[in-house]
C-alpha cells in the first residue's frame, strides 16, 4: 500500500509538494517539488514550470539557491541554520511592499523548513518501521519455512502411520485367518479325539476279553499240569510197588525178570514219553506265552487271527490230551484214545 502525504503550500499558482512512500518492501523515498522563489519586482514571483520530471512522475520546478539549500538536504545532515529575517524598515521606500512580501515569504520558508524537519523525522520513523517490518517479515518467512518443514514432516509421519495402519490391518487379517485355521484344526482334533476315545474303549474291551481268555487258558493249563503230575506220581508209586513186589518175589525171579524187563522197557518208554511231554509242555507254554504277548501287543488285531490262535491252542491241547491218552493206554490197554486225536 502506498502512503502519500501532501504538504500544503500557501503560494497560489504553485504546485503542492508531495511526500511519496512506495511499498513496504522498498525504502520510503521523499520527493518534494522545487519551489521557485525568484524575485521579480515587476511580475511578483511569476512561476516558471519546467518540463523536467522527477522519478516518481512529479514535475520538477526550478528553485532558488536559498530553497535548494534550505529545503533539500540529506536525512543524516543536521538542520541548517535559519536565515536572517527580513524587515520592511530596511531598504528604499519604493521597496516597502516587496519587503513585506519577502518577510511573509521568509516566514513561509521557515514554516516549510519546520515541516521538512517534521517530515524527515517521520521519514526516519518510516525507515525504522520499514526495518522493523522487514525483520518481522523475515521472522514470518522463517516461521513459514519452519511450518512448511513441519507440515512436510507431519505429512511423512502421516504417510508412515498410514503404512503402519495398512500393515496392522494386513497382520490383523492374517491373524484372523490363522485363528480360523486354528479353530478348524481344534474342531478336527476334537473329532479325532472322540474317535480315538471310541477306539481306545473298544481296545480296552477287547483286551479285557483276551485277558479273560488267557486266564481261562492258564487255569486249564494248570489243571492239565496237575493231572500230569498226578499221573507221574502214580507211575512212580507203581514203580515203587513193582520194586517192592520184586523184592518180595525173589522166588519167582525168572518170571519177575521178564516182567522187570518189560517194566524197564515200559519205564524207558515212559521216561521218553515224560521227556517228550515235558518238552511239549514247555513248547506249549512258550507258545501260549508268546501268543498271549502277541495278543497284548496286537489288541486291535482281527478276530480271525484270534480264532486261529485259539484253534492252534486247541490243537496243542488235543495233542497233550492224546499224549495223556497214550500214557493211559500204556498203563491201561483197555483205554480208548479220542477220535479227533492227531496221529
Amino acid at each position: 500500500m502506498q502512503i502519500t502525504t501532501r504538504v500544503k503550500r500557501l503560494f497560489v499558482g504553485h504546485k503542492e509538494p508531495e511526500l511519496t512512500c512506495i511499498s513496504s518492501t522498498e525504502a520510503p523515498r521523499l520527493a518534494l517539488t522545487d519551489v521557485e522563489t525568484r524575485m521579480n519586482m515587476g511580475a511578483l514571483f511569476k512561476d516558471h514550470p519546467s518540463s523536467e520530471l522527477l522519478p516518481n512522475g512529479v514535475p520538477r520546478m526550478h528553485s532558488s539557491p536559498v530553497l535548494s539549500t534550505g529545503l533539500i538536504s540529506p536525512p543524516a545532515a543536521s538542520p541548517s541554520p535559519e536565515p536572517a529575517t527580513w524587515s520592511s524598515a530596511v531598504g528604499h521606500a519604493s521597496t516597502g511592499k516587496s519587503g513585506r512580501v519577502i518577510e511573509r515569504l521568509q516566514g513561509e520558508i521557515d514554516r516549510l523548513n519546520r515541516d521538512l524537519q517534521l517530515l524527515k523525522a517521520r521519514l526516519d520513523d518510516s525507515e525504522k518501521a520499514r526495518e522493523t517490518l522487514t525483520t518481522h517479515n523475515s521472522y514470518l518467512q522463517d516461521r513459514n519455512s519452519n511450518y512448511e518443514q513441519s507440515q512436510e514432516a507431519n505429512l511423512r509421519q502421516t504417510q508412515r502411520k498410514d503404512r503402519m495402519i495398512d500393515e496392522l490391518r494386513e497382520n490383523l487379517l492374517r491373524e484372523k485367518l490363522r485363528v480360523a485355521a486354528a479353530e478348524q484344526t481344534a474342531k478336527e482334533a476334537t473329532a479325532n479325539e472322540e474317535q480315538w476315545r471310541l477306539e481306545a474303549s473298544q481296545s480296552r474291551s477287547l483286551a479285557f476279553q483276551k485277558e479273560t481268555e488267557y486266564a481261562t487258558i492258564a487255569t486249564c493249563r494248570n489243571l492239565e499240569n496237575e493231572r500230569h503230575q498226578g499221573s507221574l506220581q502214580r507211575l512212580q508209586d507203581s514203580f515203587q510197588a513193582l520194586l517192592r513186589e520184586r523184592t518180595e518175589a525173589q522166588g519167582s525171579y525168572a518170571r519177575l525178570q521178564v516182567i522187570a524187563e518189560q517194566q524197564n522197557q515200559t519205564i524207558a518208554q515212559l521216561e521218553e514219553l515224560n521227556s517228550k511231554t515235558n518238552t511239549n509242555f514247555k513248547a506249549y507254554r512258550s507258545e501260549v506265552d508268546e501268543a498271549i504277548a502277541n495278543l497284548r501287543r496286537h489288541v486291535s488285531a482281527n478276530d480271525s487271527n484270534v480264532v486261529a490262535k485259539l484253534e492252534e491252542m486247541t490243537r496243542v491241547t488235543d495233542q497233550m490230551k492224546w499224549v495223556m491218552a497214550v500214557d493211559c493206554n500204556v498203563r491201561c490197554p483197555s483205554f480208548t484214545a479220542p477220535k479227533n486225536a492227531p496221529i
